[in-house]
């Protein structure tokens, strides 16, 4: 009977323990290592995008009371505000229990190809296009795998360049991203009971926030030195991102996010004053623009309420269920 009994105890711990397994997806981070690699070119901007752009003056204002027609299309089509809302519901890593954070970044890069003598906020020569962020890990064979690869690229369509120019910030766009192995712990396959009726389901999902930042280290004519400013700000969520490529809608839920507009905005490096040489005298110059980079990306699984009470007290519930139903178990078996 004691022999009976604890092969129906062993039986019931494995069927808990396996409804709380972690994914074979997750929990990647042996060997991890992050990197990023910035992609310039000499023409980002597409000039030919531009249409003419007039300033109206003090006079054509006062016509245009009088006669609506007086002011161009080009400026008509500028004259509408885009606004977005602001709130966004971000992982907090001091409360989620399942969650990892990581972050990379690139410094001491410059944003434009040139030095300029108008100013500095001169956007002649932009040459930053983008940048690859990569997150990487050594897998049970020693090899090097990858995690997460994500591009993003400057945002210079025939709308957001006017923004570059008319009022000197830019916008940054997702080119394309995967989503391949966590490192945040992520539950599995799981089994639901009743003991008789085994159900498994597949939930090997991801959330992800990318919080990327722009900063600059400058100095203007008058002498003044400024550190560390930030130009602004960058917000990418993700929320029940697949890992799993297997499953179904894998492949159409990063289709569906290639080209998506990254929320929030950064005003363009600016130049710091400075001279250069020419014909045996130093002349007034602007910079080539100094800036900084930096991503942190925070991960968290979805687990619910009673998974992650499952995952905490496995050990308690598993003795407690176990001393349950032996008990009953023994008014059933055969007196010896």
């Amino acid at each position: 009977m004691k022999s009976r009994k604890k092969i129906f105890s062993l039986l019931l711990s494995a069927l808990l323990l396996a409804s709380c397994a972690a994914s074979k997806l997750s929990k990647k981070e042996k060997g991890e290592s992050i990197d990023m690699t910035i992609n310039q070119g000499s023409e980002v901007i597409n000039y030919a995008l531009l249409e003419r752009q007039q300033i109206p003056s003090l006079s054509s204002r006062i016509a245009k009371d009088r006669d609506r027609g007086l002011i161009t299309a080009a400026l008509i089509g500028q004259a509408v505000s885009a606004g977005s809302k602001a709130v966004k519901k971000l992982i907090d890593a001091e409360n989620e229990k399942y969650t990892a954070e990581y972050n990379s970044g690139l410094t001491n890069l410059f944003f434009y190809d040139q030095l300029s003598v108008k100013s500095a906020f001169d956007p002649i020569g932009i040459q930053f296009s983008g940048f690859t962020f990569v997150r990487t890990f050594k897998n049970k064979r020693g090899e090097v795998d990858t995690a997460i690869i994500a591009r993003f690229s400057l945002d210079a369509d025939s709308n957001s360049i006017y923004d570059v120019f008319n009022n000197s910030f830019f916008k940054l766009r997702l080119d394309s991203i995967e989503v391949r192995y966590a490192k945040a712990r992520v539950s599995g396959s799981r089994w639901y009971l009743p003991w008789t009726l085994y159900k498994k389901k597949d939930d090997e999902k991801l959330n992800l926030d990318f919080e990327i930042k722009f900063t600059t280290n400058y100095v203007n004519k008058d002498g003044n030195l400024f550190s560390n400013v930030e130009l602004g700000t960058f917000y990418l969520n993700l929320r029940d991102a697949p890992l799993n490529k297997t499953t179904k809608g894998y492949t159409a839920y990063y289709n569906d996010l290639k080209g998506k507009k990254l929320d929030g905005f950064s005003f363009l490096v600016p130049r710091s004053f400075g001279y250069y040489y020419q014909e045996g005298s130093f002349r007034e110059s602007y910079s080539k623009g100094l800036y900084n980079v930096l991503i942190n990306v925070k991960e968290s699984s979805k687990d619910k309420f009673v998974d992650k009470m499952i995952i905490s007290n496995s050990g308690q519930i598993i003795d407690q269920i176990s001393n349950t139903i032996n008990s009953e178990s023994e008014k059933l078996l055969p007196k010896e």
